[in-house]
This record gives C-alpha cells, structure tokens and sequence, in this order.
C-alpha cells in the first residue's frame, strides 16, 4: 500500500510538470522571434525632413515594441511595432505626426532598414526616402 501511494505521488508531483513542460515546448514551436533591430543606425536620406536633423537614430527594442530616438536638440522618441520584418514608428515632428516605416532587410551581421519618412497633413513636406545602416560600434573602431 505504501509503494502505491509513493508510485501516486511521484507521477503527480514530476510527471505532471513533466507533460506540462513538453506540451508547452511542442506550442512554442512555431513562434520565431522578431528580427534585432536595436541599436544606432546611420540613415542616408533623399531629403530630410526638418524635424529629422541628425544623421543617426537609435532603436530599443523588446520583442515588437520599438522605440526611436532621434540625436536632436528634444531627443525626440517615436514608439513603434516590428511585424512581419516591418517597422512602423510615429511620434510628433513640429506639431504634427511624423511616420518612419522601414523594411528590414538582410542577415543579423548586415541588415539595414530601407524606408520613408514623412509628416501627415504637411503640404510642402515630401516623402524622405531613406536607407539605414548599422553604425559601428566602439568595439568595431567607430567612434
């Protein structure tokens, strides 16, 4: 009777875990993690927009949530999603809504981010394309 009740508690204390663990492995299996993205990146635009100032931006990120910080004078930061190796930020540009779209493009060691920068509702503001590259690190001899 007493080997029962150990034979009892053992499969319900580890085999219960057990099969919640491979369960929850085997539903895990599908989802891919965004691409990084974080990190200072330089862009090379066609014409910048006047809020956009500076050569270089960084990106945070955690899973899909980004955010981009502009190197101005307000350190300006537009929040974002990555999905589908798209980024969509949006944040104010002279009082209005400025949007960075970018395409991700390229394995983790040469990505870069090709895109368009524009401002809703400005008449005289045109589209900014733009290309973005990693800018080096300090390990890498930049800076």
């Amino acid at each position: 009777m007493q080997a029962n009740r150990l034979t009892y508690g053992y499969l319900l204390l580890v085999g219960v875990p057990l099969l919640v663990l491979v369960s929850a492995s085997e539903l895990g299996k599908g989802i891919t993690a965004p691409p990084a993205v974080a990190g200072e990146w330089t862009l090379q635009t066609t014409d910048p927009l006047s809020c956009v100032d500076a050569p270089n931006v960084t990106i945070t990120q955690s899973g899909e949530e980004v955010v981009v910080s502009l190197h101005d004078a307000k350190k300006t930061r537009w929040q974002g999603l990555l999905q589908n190796a798209r980024l969509n930020a949006s944040g104010s540009c002279g009082g209005k809504t400025a949007r960075f779209e970018a395409a991700v493009e390229g394995e983790r060691s040469k990505r870069i981010l090709r895109g368009q920068l524009w401002v809703d509702g400005c008449d005289t503001c045109a589209r900014a394309s733009f290309t973005a590259t990693r800018s080096p690190s300090p390990k890498e001899g930049g800076r």
